[in-house]
């Protein structure tokens, strides 16, 4: 063999083993505790990666895609993540305060809301020991030795713990209030802590004793505290001043007025680094001089964090990222983007090369900031996806949002075809009529919207006294509903008149159906209950008060015969739609489930939660067949109306596609409308619509269209349809 072959070779494994490193690492925290998802996890970051990693996953793609394969999801958008991201740690039950590397850089620790510090090792990213704090943990530290760590919390009290064992030590009490902040000096011997009871403490190491008691005015109490790299300085800070002291004696060096959140000393103590809402500053620390500004967070600061030679920092912000700068120009370096929620907490290794984040999402983060890459433009909503849904045909994605937006996709491609904008307020819902020509939009700001589908031009607008919380098309497209407060309203689009208020609801509505006959309407409420009611009288036909707590989401089967229910704190309950009667529960751990659907054959349920879940069950037994983890909160799902895609919103705004590999759909239910002329069946696969008889009712027949284009993006072309079609018992009846 040649010499270049064999180094080209060389070179190839290299590049697939470090792809196959970097994917493993990334999602080490999801296979700790789900092994079997391996293939997916793995297949779900690889796809992305070089060519020569594709290559070396194709066989195992075709097995995994054979029939008989377990079915697993293919997500067909990249993570919203920067590409510095090297590992996630997940245990924690609540948010994430502080974290730290050991000056030995051997463990990471976390204090959480959880009232717990977590020890990990910084390397494998194994949880190691979990130290037990009373009331929520709001910052912790280690001792230059690496020996000990410190914490405080909401109790006020500061607790000093073997790093090794895990025992504790001590427990310093003083504070009065929750102390907010806590460090070592650099030689291990004094310990300062700021608290809301408007005291900074500076305290003894070894025997624990408070050495000096030093008092501030402000409110809401000292925010933040930090020694100088040699010791001898404490800065401190409120909302309204910097306060310098002398560590030694307590005494006060200076105080400079201005509004700052919290500050720090860089690591030659030559300057201070505070936090101004979006903004950070660089001072000298001698005369306060501002000598640099650093600005491009969206949204508030919430900590900050030197590297150990002081020519790089990192910035911790509300906007869920974490940025890196040169200290000396102000340049944005990285942006490291990938946590789920408000980012508390970051530091630097103490080598420099990595950055440690903490968040309320839960996780820590451990990023590469030399090898980030910038996120690529998703054109993805700024805030939550309240929800999301496909036209009829399959064709487009519409999606609303906290930000104020309905956004039309293209739902092969992804790409953006439109921004629909009303008012400035959030959109709650949005729905496309029965033919696909229209698509209404439910807003905060009272008002529902109709829209053209095509060109996002406003059609029709209603105003409501209240926040509308969801909408539905009737199956005929004649009627929307809408629930505003604890009633529901049926509205005439074709005469812009309220034909029918539906009261009832002792709580707010948080959604609300059509029957596939258009006969009936199915809602949820915060009063606890599902209640069914019919379309003609607006009579209540039946109240079911299974749910022991707020009912979030329901969903009736294509067929009418069943109904899902997902309720806070409970398993998502089938019923009987006709009788009411409790069938069987899916077990649910999450705290709640955002959303739920049957498929378009009814054989199968889907369900998004909030432990960042969507999970696809057998609706004739109960058995979960396969789930997707996602790196956020996921509020809405939609599903394509005849292939087993999807589409989910998260909580930050991401709009994923998706699709179950190896779950096969049988027979398409679809409902037969009747006219004065003709009844007649459109296919869900590819909007033909042809005639059919009486005896065609309750039957399988296969779809005739031979002439037009389908549905189904592997099969583009001039071909039949053939998709087999279950017609249910019931018409519905178009005027």
């Amino acid at each position: 063999m040649a010499l270049e072959t064999f180094e080209e070779m060389n070179g190839t494994c290299r590049t697939t083993l470090k792809a196959f490193a970097r994917a493993l690492a990334r999602e080490s925290h999801v296979l700790t505790r789900e092994p079997d998802l391996l293939w997916q996890q793995m297949y779900n970051r690889l796809q992305w990666e070089a060519e020569e990693a594709q290559q070396a996953i194709a066989l195992e793609l075709e097995r995994q895609s054979s029939s008989g394969a377990r079915p697993w999801l293919r997500c067909k958008v990249p993570y919203r993540e920067s590409s510095a991201l090297i590992r996630t740690l997940e245990g924690h039950n609540w948010a994430i305060n502080d974290c730290t590397f050991s000056p030995n850089g051997k463990f990471i620790f976390s204090a959480s809301g959880d009232e717990t510090i977590r020890v990990w090792d910084s390397v494998t990213g194994q949880l190691l020991r979990t130290l037990a704090h009373t009331g929520s943990v709001n910052a912790c530290a280690v001792s230059p030795d690496s020996a000990k760590i410190l914490s405080g919390g909401w109790d006020g009290k500061l607790r000093l713990w073997d790093a090794i064992t895990g025992n504790p030590i001590q427990t310093l009490e003083g504070h009065t209030g929750n102390v907010f902040k806590c460090a070592f000096s650099s030689d291990g011997r004094l310990i300062v802590s700021a608290s809301k009871d408007k005291t900074l403490r500076i305290w003894d190491a070894g025997t624990g004793c408070v050495l000096h008691t030093l008092a501030s005015d402000t409110s809401p109490g000292l925010l933040s505290c930090a020694f100088s790299s040699n010791g001898k300085y404490i800065v401190s800070n409120s909302s309204g001043e910097i306060q310098m002291w002398e560590a030694a004696t307590g005494r006060c060096l200076g105080i400079l007025e201005e509004y700052v959140d919290k500050c720090m000393f860089s690591p030659d103590g030559a300057c201070l680094l505070s936090i101004s809402g979006n903004e950070l500053q660089l001072r000298d620390t001698a005369s306060g001089q501002v000598l640099n500004t650093f600005e491009g967070h969206s949204r508030g600061v919430n900590a900050c964090s030197f590297s150990p030679d002081g020519k790089r920092m990192a910035s911790a912000s509300y906007d869920n990222t974490v940025r890196v700068w040169e200290t000396a120009t102000g340049n944005l370096i990285a942006v490291l983007e990938g946590h789920s929620s408000w980012v508390n907490a970051c530091v630097f290794s103490p080598d420099g090369r990595f950055i440690l984040s903490a968040s309320d999402d839960k996780m820590l983060k451990i990023w590469d900031p030399m090898f980030c890459q910038q996120v690529s433009p998703q054109d993805d909503h700024i805030f939550c996806v309240t929800a999301c849904t496909y036209s009829p045909n399959g064709h487009l994605i519409a999606s609303a949002s906290v930000d104020g937006t309905l956004r039309m996709r293209d739902a092969d491609s992804g790409k953006l075809l439109h921004i629909l904008e009303g008012d400035s307020d959030s959109m709650s819902a949005c729905a496309f009529s029965p033919d696909g020509n229209s698509i209404v939009s439910a807003s905060w700001d009272h008002t529902l919207r109709v829209w053209d589908a095509a060109s996002g031009m406003p059609l029709r607008t209603l105003k409501d006294p209240n926040v509308v919380t969801a909408c539905s098309f009737s199956p005929d497209g004649r009627l929307i509903l809408f629930a505003s407060n604890r009633m529901m309203r049926l509205w005439d689009v074709t005469t812009d008149q309220i034909l029918r208020i539906f009261e009832g609801h002792t709580g707010e509505v948080n959604a609300c159906v059509f029957s596939p006959s258009g006969r009936s309407i199915l809602s949820a409420g915060g009063d606890h209950t599902l209640r069914v009611w019919e379309v003609a009288t607006g009579k209540l036909q039946r109240t079911l008060e299974n749910h022991a707590h707020y009912v979030n989401a329901c969903a009736l089967s294509p067929d009418e015969r069943f109904m899902i229910s997902a309720s806070e704190s409970e398993d998502l309950q089938v019923l009987d739609f006709a009788s009411g009667r409790l069938l069987y529960t899916l077990e649910n751990p999450a705290h709640w489930v955002n959303a739920c659907a049957f498929s378009p054959d009814g054989r199968y349920i889907f369900s998004a939660n909030d432990e960042k879940k969507l999970q696809v069950w057998n609706s004739g037994n109960g058995e979960m067949l396969a789930c997707f983890p996602f790196p956020a909160h996921i509020i809405s799902l939609g599903l394509h109306p005849a292939l087993p895609q999807m589409v989910c919103g998260d909580f930050i705004g991401t709009l994923y596609r998706l699709e179950v590999i190896g779950l096969e759909y049988g027979p398409i239910i679809a409902t037969a409308t009747r006219n004065e002329k003709e009844l007649a069946v459109r296919c869900p696969a590819c909007q033909y619509q042809f005639q059919i008889g009486e005896n065609h009712l309750d039957r399988e027949i296969i779809c005739p269209n031979q002439y037009q284009l389908v549905a189904y993006p592997y099969h583009r072309g001039l071909i039949g349809c053939n998709t087999l079609l279950k017609i249910n018992p019931f018409v519905i009846h178009v005027v």
